[in-house]
C-alpha cells in the first residue's frame, strides 16, 4: 500500500500565487526568527535590569508592582510562540499554525495592558507622587536607598539638606496629610531635608550624612530617572505588540483564507 504524503492535502496554487506565498512564508519566518533572538535579549533585560527596576517603584507605583512579572512572562512566552510558529512555517502543519495563530494572539493581551500602562505613564496619569510621599513617611531608608541607586535626588524637587535635630520638613504638605504623615516619623538627629524652591507637594527623606553629602551632588529628580528608566522598558511592549499583530494577521491569512493551499 502506498504511504500518503505528508503533503497530500494540500492543493497546489498557480505559479503567481505559489511564488506569492512562499516569499510570504520566507518573510514570516524571518520575523519569527528575529523574534526569537529579540524575545531572548528581552530575558537577558529582564533578569539584569528589570528586577532593580522593580524593587525600586514597586512602594511608589501600585500598578508597576507586576511590570517585572508581565515583562519576563511576555517575552517567555514570544520566545515560545515565535520558535513555534517557524517549526509551523517549517514543517507546514495546519494545526500548528492554528495553534500558533490562537496563541499569539493570547500573548497579545498582556503586551496590551504593557501598552496602556506606557501610554498612561507618558502622560503622568499614574501619580507616584503619593506613594513617594508614603514610602518617605514609612520607610525613609527605602527612599535614601532609591536615591543613592539612581543617583537622584527628591522625586518631583531637589532636596537640600542642612544639619538639624528634627523631623523631616515636608513643604508645602498642609492640613491632615501634613499630620497623617509626620505621625508616622521619628525625631532624629542627623539632617533635615527640605525640597528647595518647592512650589507643590514634595516630601525629602532623612538619610545618614554620608548618603546625604552623595545625594546633595545629584541634579536630577527622581521622577525624571525612574519614569525615564520605565518608559524605555515599557516601550518594547509597543514595538513586540506591533510584531505580534503582524504575525497574528499573516497567520489568519495563512491558516483560515489558504488552508490547503501548498506554499
Amino acid at each position: 500500500m502506498k504511504a500518503e504524503s505528508p503533503h497530500s492535502n494540500y492543493q497546489p496554487l498557480n505559479s503567481e500565487e505559489g511564488r506569492w506565498f512562499h516569499r510570504l512564508r520566507n518573510f514570516i519566518m524571518g520575523i519569527n526568527v528575529f523574534l526569537m533572538a529579540f524575545a531572548v535579549s528581552g530575558l537577558v533585560v529582564g533578569f539584569i535590569e528589570l528586577d532593580e527596576i522593580d524593587s525600586a517603584i514597586r512602594e511608589i507605583c501600585s500598578p508597576c508592582q507586576h511590570a517585572h512579572v508581565i515583562y519576563m512572562s511576555s517575552f517567555g512566552a514570544l520566545l515560545l510562540l515565535s520558535f513555534l510558529g517557524f517549526v509551523a512555517l517549517h514543517t507546514r502543519k495546519r494545526c500548528l499554525r492554528i495553534l500558533n495563530t490562537t496563541c499569539l494572539v493570547l500573548v497579545f493581551i498582556p503586551l496590551v495592558f504593557g501598552s496602556v500602562l506606557y501610554v498612561l505613564m507618558s502622560t503622568e496619569h499614574i501619580n507616584m507622587q503619593y506613594g513617594w510621599n508614603l514610602v518617605v513617611a514609612e520607610r525613609s531608608d527605602d527612599t535614601c536607598k532609591l536615591e543613592l541607586q539612581w543617583k537622584c535626588s527628591g522625586w518631583n524637587k531637589l532636596c537640600a539638606t542642612h544639619s538639624t535635630i528634627g523631623l523631616i520638613d515636608l513643604k508645602p504638605l498642609e492640613g491632615t496629610e501634613k499630620e497623617n504623615i509626620i505621625n508616622n516619623l521619628s525625631v532624629v538627629t542627623n539632617t533635615t531635608s527640605y525640597c528647595s524652591g518647592a512650589d507643590e507637594i514634595c516630601a525629602c527623606p532623612i538619610c545618614t550624612e554620608d548618603d546625604q553629602k552623595y545625594i546633595d551632588k545629584f541634579d536630577q529628580t527622581c521622577e525624571m530617572v525612574v519614569m525615564g528608566a520605565l518608559r524605555s522598558h515599557l516601550i518594547v511592549f509597543l514595538f513586540v505588540s506591533l510584531c505580534v499583530v503582524v504575525l497574528t494577521g499573516a497567520g489568519i491569512v495563512v491558516s483560515v483564507a489558504y488552508p490547503h493551499a501548498e506554499w
